[in-house]
């Protein structure tokens, strides 16, 4: 079974490096529904090895909320939806966000906002093709809708 209920950590954790008052972004640039249009996890040491949630037939939507909270939910045929919960603050440059296991820091996301299109890249993570979890990236695009 592939674990997807920390997915929210590499994409809100991102935020931090990519998104802040100096680089022009505010709470209300992020606050809204998101949803990807692609998410998609690839092994490093497999290039064909993919998990693409979006071109399985999979959604995700992502809340970022005015009172500090977000809702990532990920939905994939079979397993149904897997959601995560947490809280995110604006502090200077960066977005803290506090999950259900405490604050996420310490992961390398690149994150781009361009009008309505948030995009994050990560290649610090790991996730689990069905054969325990090994490095992975990250490649995503949201539209706020």
């Amino acid at each position: 079974m592939r674990r997807l209920s920390w997915l929210a950590i590499p994409i809100l954790a991102g935020l931090a490096g990519g998104c802040g008052d100096s680089t022009g972004v505010t709470e209300a640039d992020l606050v809204g529904t998101w949803n990807a249009t692609a998410f998609k996890f690839s092994d490093f040491g497999d290039p064909v090895m993919d998990f693409d949630v979006i071109g399985m037939g999979g959604s995700v939507e992502m809340a970022i909320n005015a009172n500090g909270t977000f809702t990532l939910t990920v939905t994939i045929p079979g397993p149904g939806p897997q959601v995560t919960d947490g809280t995110w603050v604006l502090q200077g440059d960066d977005v803290v966000i506090f999950t259900g296991t405490g604050e996420t820091d310490g992961m390398e996301t690149t994150v781009a906002l361009s009008g309505t299109t948030l995009t994050v890249y990560s290649d610090d993570l790991v996730f689990d093709f069905g054969d325990g979890e090994i490095p992975a990236q990250l490649d995503a695009t949201f539209v706020k809708g």
